[in-house]
């Protein structure tokens, strides 16, 4: 800081002006110096808004991690009670496919069962019979239809076709439409015979091994839909501790920046006070030895202008009584 020595009074009128141009050094020295407080002040302001933002922001992270967690929970639990509600559903549509699949294998079997002879078809003979055989019809379940369709070598109009279950249409020489509609007229019958045979329920160890599956698939879903509120609470603590961390980290530069903010301002009010020292100590000395001339006038008119004004001091933002973010948490809770 700078400092100037009173000396005693003197008559000679080289040292009368060194000591008026020492005070007037040292308070044009010190209005430079307080000069730098209105852009500190300023740069203050902004550093408090900058703070604020900074917490603004936080809490808003915090508040969308929050939210993020309670609508994953919400989904969770949406989702798993309506697997839930549905399985009863879902045993049943498994019991229909298990007893269609069931009924297709009785059906099948019964088909390859019936097989094709001459004393079964009426315009069938033994020969006819041998002749679908080398075409790989044997049973009731090698064909599925008839159609009428060109002839393979392109002439002699139109013949019927076999289709065979696996495998390409065929034609026989000799099954024409008059042994074509008897051919079907025969396995419409073997169809039927075997529906009206095939199981209409499942067998009860059937039935108990998806009711097994059922129950294993419910006990499943309500352990994790049990689960569901334990990883949200796991979730909401870990977002928690992440946000108490931040706003720690924020807290602690904060303070610094206020304790430099704080000694920067001590500096300046000492300097204020020097100032005035100063200045009652060039009253005091034009008051002595009078006026020195029009260049000692202006020298004190530059020095003893009025320093710019500082903008109002806004205080740091005070930090949370101990409670009070628990009372908060248990307001936003309620």
């Amino acid at each position: 800081m700078i400092d100037s020595t009173t000396a005693p009074p003197s008559t000679d009128r080289a040292e009368i002006r060194a000591d008026r141009r020492r005070l007037v050094e040292s308070v044009r020295a010190h209005r430079r110096l307080l000069g730098e407080r209105r852009p500190f002040e300023l740069a203050d302001r902004r550093r408090l808004n900058r703070e604020a933002g900074a917490r603004s922001r936080a809490d808003a992270r915090h508040g969308k991690a929050l939210q993020r967690i309670h609508e994953k929970r919400a989904r969770s639990e949406r989702s798993l009670t309506a697997r839930l509600n549905g399985l009863d559903g879902k045993r049943a549509g498994q019991e229909r496919r298990a007893l269609a699949v069931l009924r297709r294998e009785s059906i099948e079997r019964s088909l390859r069962g019936t097989r094709l002879t001459a004393s079964e078809v009426n315009g069938i003979g033994s020969g006819l019979a041998r002749d679908l055989a080398a075409q790989g019809i044997r049973t009731a379940a090698d064909f599925t239809r008839v159609s009428w369709g060109k002839a393979p070598n392109g002439r002699g109009g139109e013949v019927l076709y076999i289709h065979r279950t696996q495998g390409r249409k065929v034609h026989v020489n000799g099954i024409g439409e008059h042994r074509g509609r008897p051919l079907m007229e025969w396995r419409r019958a073997a169809v039927a015979r075997a529906e009206a045979r095939a199981p209409k329920e499942l067998p009860p160890d059937e039935r108990h091994r998806i009711e097994e599956i059922i129950e294993n698939e419910r006990a499943r879903l309500r352990a994790e839909l049990a689960e569901v509120p334990k990883t949200a609470e796991t979730a909401r603590a870990e977002a928690e501790r992440l946000h108490a961390e931040r706003l720690a980290a924020l807290t602690v530069a904060e303070r610094e920046a206020a304790e430099e903010a704080a000694r920067r301002r001590a500096e300046f009010d000492g300097m204020a006070e020097r100032l005035i020292v100063l200045r009652a100590e060039l009253a005091a000395h034009v008051d002595l030895h009078g006026d020195l001339g029009l260049r000692d006038r202006r020298a004190r008119s530059r020095a003893l202008r009025p320093v710019p004004d500082v903008p109002p001091v806004i205080p740091a933002p005070r930090s949370p009584e101990p409670g009070a973010e628990g009372d908060a948490k248990a307001r936003k809770g309620g």
